[in-house]
């Protein structure tokens, strides 16, 4: 088999076989300069070709024309890519199949592979900071030397081939250009869409037409004088984002200084938007007018208004004014119509909240309305509502009459819980119209209009204990009407009720009993009296029984004891009262309550004599309204302090009891 030339190496192809008996195979050379094939007859011989045909094998096919002496031979390949040779056919190179086109690497490690021309071979980087290997390729990092030599893509340094910009750190670079004399600099794209001229010592104006854009920081002025950004001519300077529906444009000071947005002549600041948000972080937002300035926001378009918002929990809006008069600042909402009527609107403040579903809610709402727009006449009302029950509503109205619920019977003044300290009135109080009404008449209250009279849960008093009457001398009550089982108290306790115990109707006792109940008269007028005539020396007993009233309290009694004598002498007579109370179905057969007694000095025999009420005086048993009860009188004879000769003749005795109800 014949070997052919290619850059040094060979590879033994088969190209054809003889045509005497299509077997013996023909050598061909490939001369690599005339690019001829070359037969290699065997022994060297010579002869003439009478027949060439092509086989097809190893990778390889051809074509032949028919002239013998001087053929033309095409070969090709149905190899794709990139061919390689195992000695004896070719075919295609694939992965780790470099040997089969590079010298051999072995040895070769850190090299580059180089060419003359003819021959590839392998050559060492020259010292000096060479590339010795390259990192991790990244879409649109720059690479950068590190110090083993290595070439690397920064993360933090990218260029954008699509927009052409280099950020570096996240922050996109901004070219500065400066011009090198005094002639100025000027900037202009192809389109003509920049200008920018800067003249002599840099005091001009930079003119940005139309198209213009400018991305990241552009900034105008210097350290020592403004910069200002205007319009040319009559013309409007518009700032506007590329983007109108998402975004955003911020005019914000470097450090603590005022931004000042100030129209000409009479020029205004017109806020075109659905709203206007001035957001103030955790700083104070605030909005300055001088006395000249006639408007500070307006708007003529409907639904349009200015927010002020702020994250702050204690955020608030604050209008200061430092004049040194008496009058500071105050809001103002004009309602400028040209046909003012009444119910008319003028102003609303509302204060909305959320609820737990997220939603706003208007909670409560203040309202200016027109009552009567007539020339010189104007009247105006303020109108509160409320939300309740989540629904909002008129509650509370105020004229420069009246303070009233804007429906009949709406509102409550107070609560159960809470109460209003005092309410100071010059005139009525109305109920119901004109009809009920308590009214102030001098230092007195009148209460007129009731048909069926005046009633209340609780008590009505004086001022001071025993400070008014009720009723006068001139003008008394027709009737009091109490509840059954109610009761009229004096001095904050049940009040007193009497019973009269005579003589005539006292009885001795069986043990111990004063004289008989005896008639006496006086002479000289004949005055008919009965006495019961007690001794000076001894303790005589006399018994009375009775019914308690069912209006009774079953409290203590007192005693006062009316008596005379017909010859006695200087000295005092001790007088006692006992007696005990029987239930149904009570014995009769008990013990009697503790006496009381009390002591009154003779004046004359023949006077009537009335002594001071005992003590308190508890009767046995368990007293109470409607009971049977037993009263026994004596004179303590025996008593040191009883001093009086002679007998003492007792004519009634005054018993008082509480009562619990005022009627029986």
């Amino acid at each position: 088999m014949a070997e052919a030339k290619r850059d040094g190496n060979f590879v033994t192809t088969l190209l054809a076989v003889s045509s005497v008996d299509g077997v013996t195979p023909v050598t061909l050379y490939a001369n690599p300069t005339t690019h001829r094939l070359l037969v290699d007859l065997a022994g060297g011989g010579s002869g003439t070709v009478q027949t060439i045909s092509i086989a097809s094998a190893n990778g390889f096919a051809g074509t032949s024309d028919a002239n013998p002496s001087a053929p033309t031979l095409t070969i090709s390949t149905t190899i794709t890519g990139i061919l390689k040779g195992n000695g004896t056919a070719i075919s295609a190179a694939g992965a780790g199949d470099v040997d089969s086109i590079l010298p051999t690497q072995t040895g070769n490690n850190g090299k580059y592979l180089t060419t003359n021309g003819t021959v590839s071979s392998w050559a060492t980087i020259a010292a000096g900071g060479d590339v010795t290997k390259v990192g991790t390729p990244v879409n649109n990092q720059v690479g950068v030397w590190t110090g083993d030599g290595t070439l690397e893509g920064d993360t933090a340094l990218t260029f954008d081939t699509t927009t052409d910009t280099l950020t570096v750190a996240g922050e996109v670079v901004t070219p500065e250009i400066q011009a090198a004399s005094s002639a100025g600099l000027a900037f202009r794209s192809n389109s003509g869409s920049l200008v920018a001229d800067f003249g002599a010592g840099g005091g001009q104006n930079a003119t940005f037409e139309d198209g213009t854009t400018v991305k990241g920081l552009f900034t105008v002025g210097s350290g020592a004088a403004n910069g200002t950004i205007q319009s040319n001519g009559n013309y409007d300077l518009i700032l506007q984002t590329g983007n109108i529906t998402t975004g955003s444009i911020t005019i914000s000071d470097g450090a603590n200084a005022n931004i000042n947005i100030s129209p000409n002549g009479s020029g205004v600041i017109n806020l075109v938007s659905n709203q206007v948000l001035v957001n103030g972080g955790a700083a104070d937002v605030s909005i300055f007018s001088d006395a000249t300035a006639s408007q500070l926001i307006s708007s003529t378009t409907a639904g349009s208004y200015f927010d002020i918002s702020s994250t702050d929990t204690d955020a608030y809006l604050e209008l200061n004014s430092y004049s040194t008069g008496v009058t500071g600042p105050y809001v103002k909402l004009t309602h400028s119509s040209a046909s003012p009527a009444a119910n008319d609107v003028n102003g609303y403040i509302t204060f909305d909240g959320r609820d737990s579903g997220a939603g706003l809610v208007e909670y409560t709402q203040l309202k200016s309305v027109i009552v009567d727009p007539t020339n010189a006449s104007e009247d105006g009302k303020f109108v509160f509502a409320v939300t309740t029950a989540g629904t909002k509503a008129d509650e509370l109205e105020l004229t420069g009459a009246a303070l009233y619920p804007t429906t009949n019977a709406g509102l409550d003044l107070g609560t159960s819980s809470l109460n209003f300290g005092s309410v100071f009135l010059n005139s009525n109080i109305n109920f119901g119209g004109t009809t009920n009404y308590i009214q102030r008449s001098a230092n007195a209250l009148r209460f007129g209009g009731w048909a069926s009279g005046i009633t209340s849960d609780t008590s009505i008093s004086p001022q001071t204990n025993d400070g008014a009457a009720l009723g006068t001398t001139a003008l008394g009550w027709s009737d009091i009407y109490l509840a059954t089982g109610a009761n009229v108290l004096v001095n904050n306790a049940n009040a007193k009720r009497t019973l009269i115990a005579t003589a005539a109707g006292g009885t001795p006792t069986t043990t111990s009993g004063c004289a008989a109940a005896t008639k006496v008269e006086a002479g000289t007028n004949d005055v008919d009296y009965y006495v019961l005539d007690f001794d000076a020396s001894t303790i005589e007993y006399a018994f009375w029984n009775l019914v308690m009233p069912d209006n009774y309290d079953g409290g203590t009694i007192t005693a006062e004891f009316y008596w005379t004598a017909a010859a006695g002498a200087a000295g005092n007579v001790v007088w006692a009262l006992q007696g005990r109370s029987y239930a149904n179905d009570e014995a009769i057969d008990q013990a009697w309550g503790t006496a009381q007694e009390v002591t009154d000095a003779w004046i004359a025999n023949g006077d009537v004599h009335v002594s001071s009420a005992t003590s308190a005086i508890t009767l046995g048993g368990t007293p109470a309204g409607g009971e049977y009860v037993a009263l026994r009188a004596y004179r303590n004879a025996t008593s040191g302090s009883d001093t009086m000769t002679g007998d003492a003749r007792l004519l009634s005795i005054k018993i008082k009891y509480g009562i619990n109800a005022y009627s029986d």
